[in-house]
């Protein structure tokens, strides 16, 4: 597989976003993005994360392989494994590792 993460912040209107790593060529059993994104969040308090890896296929598109969301104010900073959902909302044998920092300005 060509796995690839898009994240996205859902809230008020400036603080939705989406971003999308490279895809890791074949290299779906320990794919390292090593991808940095940096996020303004106005209202954190009405704000979701939504962590979605993908499948890149260049024939017939992506497809999904899990998926995490968590709301802004539930972030722990630091290195954290995300477990990642089915569709159907059963966790599944994968988790991406990922570094949360927050800034206040």
């Amino acid at each position: 597989s060509d796995p690839y993460v898009e994240i996205s912040t859902y809230g008020i209107e400036v603080d939705s976003t989406k971003h999308r790593t490279p895809a890791v060529r074949n290299n779906g059993l320990n794919p390292i993005w090593n991808y940095k994104c940096h996020v303004d969040i106005y209202c954190p308090e009405l704000c979701l994360l939504k962590f979605q890896v993908r499948d890149e296929d260049r024939h017939s598109g992506s497809s999904f392989l899990g998926q995490a969301c968590y709301p802004f104010t539930a972030l722990q900073l630091g290195y954290r494994h995300i477990k990642l959902k089915a569709k159907d909302g059963d966790y599944i044998h994968g988790t991406i590792f990922v570094h949360i920092s927050i800034e206040d300005l």
